[in-house]
């Protein structure tokens, strides 16, 4: 079994591929401070931290699979550009760029499902 992350670095996939996990915890209480709504990419100034914004905040004491994504902002759009931004011109990148966009373009009540989507995602074009 494994945590629930959102663009999960590349020691997650692999552990996860290597390993055939098939299972992802869903039942464990949500945590403030881990990965599941939170991810960082490699900008020109540096590490760029995205979140993504939950409904009642992050303190909540609340099963993961229960936590609501918030879309008040318009979060989406900003974390796509940024992604954009940061490796628009990388060898190879037009090949992911549509799933990117469609990742983006999908609106999920909850972040588990949310993270679930990348995953599937992620392991089809790895």
């Amino acid at each position: 079994m494994i945590d629930n992350q959102q663009f999960a670095n590349i020691n997650y996939y692999n552990i996860l591929l290597k390993n055939r996990i098939n299972t992802i915890d869903a039942s464990n209480w949500y945590q403030k401070g881990g990965y599941s709504n939170k991810y960082v990419i490699a900008g020109a100034n540096g590490l760029i931290n995205l979140s993504t914004p939950l409904l009642g905040g992050r303190n909540q004491k609340i099963l993961c699979k229960d936590v609501k994504i918030a879309y008040t902002t318009n979060w989406r759009e900003q974390h796509k550009k940024s992604i954009f931004s940061c490796y628009g011109n990388a060898p190879f990148f037009s090949f992911y760029k549509y799933e990117i966009e469609n990742i983006f373009s999908q609106e999920f009540e909850f972040l588990f499902d949310l993270n679930f989507y990348i995953l599937q995602k992620m392991i089809k074009l790895l």
